[in-house]
């Protein structure tokens, strides 16, 4: 049986970042529980706070506003739980949302959309050329021609 915990803090002023400090203490411990099932994103440790009253989410490196993502397989990352994360946040944020990014400048809903949609095209992409069985060099030069198309 899985259980998703969703909890909506509303730091005291000033205190946001004592409360983001104490999630990075308590985060792994939780992760550590029989039974925590988390979507690796950037990493397989990625924390997402969302600040309800101030409708404001902080991404922290899940995001890199104004770059291409960055995604630590070495770490347990991965391109889909990287879109499935993001989907998690496009369903809760408005479209006056602030949303924080690990990287770059303060984004917006339509931002992350746009930064989800790449990333769902290029890994689609990826997909596609593995099952038609080309190369890692063909893949590789594929991807650089996609990225750069999107510029």
């Amino acid at each position: 049986m899985s259980v998703v915990v969703v909890a909506v803090l509303t730091p005291k002023p000033g205190r946001s970042q004592e409360v983001l400090d104490a999630f990075s203490v308590v985060g792994p411990k939780v992760h550590a529980e029989a039974g925590c099932e988390l979507y690796a994103a950037h990493t397989d440790g990625d924390l997402i706070v969302h600040f309800k009253g101030g409708d404001i989410v902080h991404m922290g490196d899940v995001f890199f506003n104004g770059s291409y993502p960055f995604i630590d397989a070495g770490s347990g990352g991965s391109p889909l739980g990287m879109i499935a994360a993001f989907d998690r946040v496009l369903a809760l944020a408005g479209e006056k949302t602030k949303i924080i990014p690990g990287h770059g400048p303060l984004a917006s809903k339509a931002d992350l959309q746009a930064y989800r949609d790449l990333l769902a095209t290029v890994s689609q992409r990826i997909r596609d050329l593995r099952r038609a069985g080309k190369s890692d060099a063909d893949i590789r030069a594929a991807v650089e021609y996609m990225v750069g198309a999107a510029k």
